[in-house]
């Protein structure tokens, strides 16, 4: 099925090696995933989602998400470009990552290659008014290399865990 015809969504690339992080405030690599080069043109629309379950109420959880060229594993945030970045309450366990939307507008990342939405969550459990829009931004990344998407996250109390389920990108 090519999603580039049919306008249905494809789930190309994905982790689902569920990583737990437990014991640290350190601010820690949870999940990567290697896209080769050319994989993505001008005109994809990708959406990231992920998955989180915390346990413990001592503090804050705080995912970001980023791209770069270079295995963060390797060189962690160095040289890497942030995509996202979401705050969580200390009560909030279920933390569904809600879909980071990256329209391509150029491939090779000159200019303003990505065009991408800048949702921001607020405190309400309300699904309503869980996500909003605040305008969009602009990031430069180069499809035509090797990209990794990955999530760092980083506990504001040790005596808490965080488990991320699953990165997941689709393309449109």
């Amino acid at each position: 099925m090519n999603p580039k015809i049919t306008g249905v969504g494809l789930n190309t690339f994905y982790n689902v090696t569920t990583v737990t992080l437990t014991g640290t405030t350190t601010a820690t690599l949870l999940q990567k995933i290697l896209i080769p080069g050319g994989t993505y043109t001008a005109g994809d629309l990708l959406i990231i989602n992920a998955l989180f379950g915390k346990t413990g109420s001592a503090g804050t959880f705080i995912w970001t998400l980023y791209s770069s060229p270079n295995d963060p594993s390797v060189s962690g945030i160095s040289g890497a470009t942030q995509l996202a970045i979401r705050g969580i309450a200390s009560t909030r366990l279920y933390i569904d990552m809600g879909g980071r939307h990256l329209y391509i507008k150029n491939a090779s990342g000159g200019g303003s290659g990505i065009e991408l939405g800048t949702e921001l969550a607020t405190p309400s459990t309300s699904i309503f008014a869980e996500m909003r829009s605040t305008g969009q931004g602009n990031v430069a990344i180069n499809w035509q290399n090797n990209v990794y998407i990955f999530i760092y996250g980083q506990l504001a109390s040790s005596a808490d865990s965080v488990t991320q389920e699953y990165l997941k990108i689709w393309e449109y």
